[in-house]
């Protein structure tokens, strides 16, 4: 006997190999009458309704960013596709699939906002909310491109074609690390080259970042960086042109925050899902961040110590590390030796507090194990009964914060407990010889490249 979530079955009649469109299909509800689809066009005679780089659907407010195959669990794959809503999502959504032999079924789609509820309460109209979109497909099936429609037999606005040599190949690398949209109009250069730096010294094999507005400098790095293979940069924008509202100043984003937060999550969850096949683990990181860790010399030595003495916290959809602030008003090494702008290297001074746990924390993401992640920890996990965090002792890793003063929606407190407080931790110096090396290295390569005309780093 089917279950109540059995919601769709699909059939097929007639033979659509030399038809120009794909033959009636009828589509049975466990919740509806059944309903009998005719002349369905095939996915590529869509006429796709886009918005900025956004396709959109036909009577709703639903915006469709993008769509990953997802074959990780053993007897179900699935379609995930990342959304944006405006206002709270209140009707049924189905996934119309389409396939090599020139069939299609339809399915009704399972949808989770990718928020929680605490963060920031909303109002049904308030807020565009972003969504993970799932719909189950046979583990056997070789689909080829996937739609969304608000009815079974809905002619789409929409289409998502996946690769053709999409297959199941085992993941080779260790660490990829998403950025949020970066958002500058000032010269972030030098203090991009340290990041950069200490990220791929660390274990980085891949960065992606997403990008609103950038110094044209700061730029050309990250296209440099591009050109290496490092790093994927993608020019990002939100629906129905809402980007025009972001004034290319860092402030005019707060006037929004919750807005950008929720912005944020999706983009977060379209990286991730970038890397659930090539990658073992995705890091969410923000630029004045950086997990360090206290007893090894690389995030994989890390989690193999781990892994060895206790193998269930890899059981878990995110494997976090405490939060402690390196704030610039504790002052830096004066009387160092390095060059200014090495700003974490000489920025020795933190917080003496760690913040609490699931606070700013951020973390290691399983590709095995997350089904959908924040920026500080996994929201759900893919398999049921593993646990959605398991915290890393701060005394094998910490994530250093480089701010320059309290986040203003917790300026008393954090005055109070962390700005406070203060403590030397030259932590991050057993990285220093390599990483000064390898940033003077890529400056020096740079400005006989890239900057050669005159506009050099240094």
């Amino acid at each position: 006997m089917k279950s109540d979530n059995d919601d769709l079955r699909v059939s097929y009649r007639g033979n659509a190999r030399k038809s120009k469109r794909i033959p009636s299909i009828i589509v049975y509800s466990t919740k509806n009458r059944s309903e009998k689809c005719t002349e369905i066009l095939p996915a590529w005679k869509i006429s796709v309704q886009w918005n900025n780089k956004w396709q959109k659907l036909k009577q709703s407010p639903l915006f469709l960013y993008s769509a990953y195959k997802d074959n990780r669990l053993p007897n179900n794959n699935y379609i995930r596709i990342l959304a944006m809503s405006k206002g709270k999502l209140t009707k049924r959504i189905f996934c119309r699939i389409w396939f090599h032999d020139n069939k299609t079924s339809v399915m009704e789609a399972e949808v989770d906002e990718l928020w929680v509820a605490y963060w920031d309460y909303a109002k049904p109209h308030e807020y565009y909310r972003p969504l993970l979109v799932s719909c189950s497909i046979n583990e056997h099936s070789k689909s080829i491109a996937v739609s969304v429609i608000t009815e079974p037999c809905q002619e789409p606005t929409n289409v998502f074609w996946f690769n053709s040599t999409h297959s199941n190949t085992k993941q080779t690398k260790d660490f990829a690390i998403c950025l949020k949209p970066l958002n500058f109009q000032n010269d972030i250069s030098l203090r991009l080259l340290e990041w950069l730096e200490l990220q791929i010294l660390l274990g980085a094999s891949n960065i992606t970042t997403y990008m609103y507005h950038l110094n044209q400098r700061t730029f050309e790095i990250l296209r440099i960086y591009e050109a290496s293979g490092r790093i994927s940069i993608i020019n990002h924008t939100l629906p129905e042109n809402s980007s025009e509202n972001l004034s290319k100043s860092e402030s005019s984003l707060d006037q929004a925050i919750w807005q950008k937060r929720r912005h944020e999550m999706l983009i977060y969850n379209d990286c991730f899902y970038k890397y659930i096949e090539s990658h073992k683990f995705v890091i969410n990181l923000d630029l004045d961040e950086a997990i360090i860790p206290l007893k090894h010399n690389s995030w994989i030595e890390l989690l193999e110590y781990i892994k060895d003495k206790n193998p269930k916290v890899f059981h878990s959809a995110s494997i976090s590390v405490r939060n402690v602030y390196f704030f610039e008003k504790f002052g830096d090494e004066s009387n160092s030796s390095l060059p200014k702008y090495f700003h974490m290297l000489r920025h020795l001074q933190r917080s003496t507090n760690f913040t609490p746990p699931g606070f700013a924390q951020k973390s290691f993401f399983p590709t095995r194990y997350a089904m959908s992640v924040s920026n500080h920890y996994a929201l759900k996990s893919l398999y049921p009964g593993i646990r959605t965090s398991t915290l890393i002792s701060k005394d094998l890793a910490q994530m250093h914060h480089y701010r320059a003063s309290c986040p203003s929606k917790m300026e008393k407190e954090c005055k109070e407990n962390y700005m406070k407080f203060q403590k030397r931790d030259p932590a991050i110096l057993r990285f220093k010889d390599k990483l000064v090396k390898n940033v003077i290295k890529q400056i020096k390569e740079l400005n006989s490249t890239a900057f050669a005309s005159g506009d050099a780093l240094m």
